[in-house]
């Protein structure tokens, strides 16, 4: 008797394994959704022409890197923080593992994004600010 719930317990723990890792990937399927738009809105950002003449804060243009101090560029830097304080707020109660996944990711697309065209940073960064915007207005 003793022996069979030993089993059901082990068959449990596998269980609850195996429902953790679904979760793991349930979480990372939205980010594999949210990619191929990603890269279309990085396609259409970095080829459009009207971009190319945008001026963004006196000196930069729209469809190069910011380079807004001294050759810095501070709008990926600026995307990483709201990115960050995102996460924190988005994983309040969430396990210690899913946090570090999200705050990788955010410095992964500092690295990724560091020397891409303003706009499209911009556009990254804003879509953020809105959606934490929507978020605290729901809760």
């Amino acid at each position: 008797m003793i022996i069979i719930q030993k089993k059901e317990v082990l068959n449990l723990k596998k269980i609850l394994t195996l429902i953790n890792q679904l979760n793991v990937l349930k979480s990372t399927i939205s980010l594999l959704l949210e990619v191929p738009f990603f890269i279309a809105a990085y396609d259409f950002l970095s080829n459009v022409k009207g971009f190319r003449d945008a001026v963004l804060w006196g000196n930069s243009v729209l469809s190069m890197p910011d380079g807004l101090l001294f050759g810095i560029n501070i709008l990926p830097l600026l995307m990483t923080i709201i990115n960050i304080c995102s996460t924190s707020i988005y994983t309040k109660g969430q396990s210690l593992k899913s946090k570090i996944q999200l705050y990788v990711i955010a410095i992964l697309f500092l690295a990724l994004l560091y020397n891409s065209p303003s706009a499209l940073v911009l556009y990254w960064t804003f879509n953020n600010l809105f959606s934490l915007s929507l978020y605290h207005t729901k809760f």
